[in-house]
């Protein structure tokens, strides 16, 4: 889920998960967001560093910073450029993050040793914050 924190005074907030299970370790680092962070209708946001194959995957974590349900494109490229697999939207209500697993999979773009993706906002009115974390699962 969610969580706001507001404060009248300089904070520093980090988040951690990690798991040691049967099929291996995973872990992630999730960045405080704030409003300067936001991808605003009109940007192209860029993450960099997805992949996917030899034990690895790259979750897709979408965040609406704003108060009224947005709707996203996301689009993955190889490293010469071209785009793999299909373009997917991401609908956020306000407020709430979805993620989705294994990304370049869940598009079909295959196996790749490095990609990135591109977050367009679909909608005039919303505000995005989208981490793109990478998972080991050896």
């Amino acid at each position: 889920g969610l969580v706001e924190v507001v404060a009248d005074a300089p904070l520093a907030i980090t988040a951690r998960s990690y798991s040691d299970g049967p099929q291996g370790t995973m872990g992630q680092g999730f960045p405080a967001l704030t409003d300067p962070d936001s991808l605003l209708p009109g940007r192209l946001g860029v993450l960099p560093q997805l992949r996917r194959g030899g034990g690895f995957y790259t979750n897709l974590g979408v965040l609406n910073l704003g108060t009224t349900t947005c709707t996203v494109a996301v689009k993955a490229f190889d490293t010469s450029g071209s785009q793999v697999g299909s373009t997917r939207l991401f609908t956020v209500a306000g407020g709430r993050w979805v993620q989705q697993y294994d990304f370049l999979a869940s598009i079909g773009a295959g196996n790749q040793d490095t990609a990135y993706a591109t977050v367009e906002v679909a909608d005039s009115i919303a505000t995005l914050g989208a981490p793109a974390p990478a998972f080991e699962t050896t």
